[in-house]
């Protein structure tokens, strides 16, 4: 993901954490965090995004994943997954949670 996808990104977090799934990230944490971000674009927007934290040297967190509404039910969530287990199974992670 890049800078340029902060505002893309906010917008698919939002929904969830008005309802609570989510908890809320600045635009500075998610400026920050941007290298860990994986985006999903279709038709030049972005409608997935998912990020892979590390939490030491064999253990990362999977956080903000979100596939737009829109887009629910077309197996875009499952290749987002997919791809961040590739990750960090590349990245020498051993161990992946997701916070609920």
């Amino acid at each position: 993901a890049s800078a340029e996808d902060v505002p893309a990104i906010e917008k698919l977090l939002e929904p969830l954490v008005e309802n609570g799934t989510l908890l809320r990230r600045s635009r500075e944490r998610l400026l920050s965090e941007l290298q860990y971000f994986t985006v999903v674009e279709r038709d030049f927007k972005i409608v997935a995004c998912a990020a892979l934290i590390p939490w030491g040297s064999d253990t990362a967190e999977v956080a903000a994943f979100v596939v737009s509404a829109g887009y629910r039910r077309e197996g875009r969530g499952d290749v987002l997954l997919d791809y961040i287990e590739q990750s960090a199974r590349s990245m020498g992670i051993r161990k992946l949670f997701l916070l609920t």
